[in-house]
């Protein structure tokens, strides 16, 4: 349904925001602490995760590359069970972006 690389909101209907409340690393790079939104470029072995500084876009439509404060690629992974609906999960280790027949991990540290 998405096309491969190509940048896409990261969420249904508007993008996702989200906030650190301090400085991290995401897998192994630095994020300052402050709110993004998350854009993607889906590809068919792994995603590159995109944290925008422009915390109230909506789309994808007006997409500025010059607004990313971060962009890191993460390994897509096999789902066991496919996953109809997007979800973006946090664990221990960080987040976990799936849908479909994949998902992508992102390690997330302070």
């Amino acid at each position: 349904m998405v096309p491969y690389n190509k940048a896409r909101r990261t969420g249904a209907n508007e993008a996702t925001k989200i906030s650190f409340n301090k400085d991290v690393i995401i897998n192994g790079k630095d994020l300052e602490a402050g709110a993004y939104i998350l854009f993607s470029i889906p590809r068919e072995d792994q995603w590159i995760m995109i944290f925008i500084k422009v915390a109230d876009q909506w789309g994808h439509f007006n997409y500025d590359e010059s607004k990313d404060a971060l962009r890191i690629q993460s390994t897509s992974k096999s789902l066991q069970q496919y996953q109809d609906e997007f979800a973006i999960t946090i664990s221990e280790e960080g987040l976990n972006i799936a849908w479909g027949n994949l998902y992508t991990p992102l390690e997330v540290k302070s």
